[in-house]
């Protein structure tokens, strides 16, 4: 299943297969700074090893954030442990939740 097709399903968490990598999804709720969001969460990455830091899960994220729009309020990037990762997500408008270490972005 690809972004596009499990944005379109009543599936709420998937594996998405990508060319190059895999990402696990969830449609969920979250409560961030007391208001509860209806997000798109992402819950595991697997890129491979060799296009690690080329930009494939960067050109994936920019395509969730357009096509979730008008599903979600939010994407939600839930535990982050890759050390490049979180610079990244700042410098593209993520805010980290308090105390986790998790990232989230309201969507226009």
């Amino acid at each position: 299943m690809i972004l596009v097709e499990f944005l379109a399903s009543p599936i709420r968490n998937a594996w998405l297969e990508e060319p190059g990598m895999a990402v696990y999804v969830r449609k969920a709720y979250r409560v961030i700074d007391g208001v509860a969001l209806h997000c798109l969460d992402i819950a595991n990455i697997e890129v491979q090893l060799e296009l690690q830091r080329h930009g494939v899960f960067k050109n994936w994220l920019a395509l969730a954030e357009k096509h979730g729009a008008g599903v979600f309020e939010c994407v939600y990037v839930e535990n982050v442990h890759n050390e490049h990762l979180p610079a990244f997500l700042e410098r593209n408008g993520y805010d980290r939740v308090k105390h986790t270490p998790s990232y989230f972005k309201v969507l226009s």
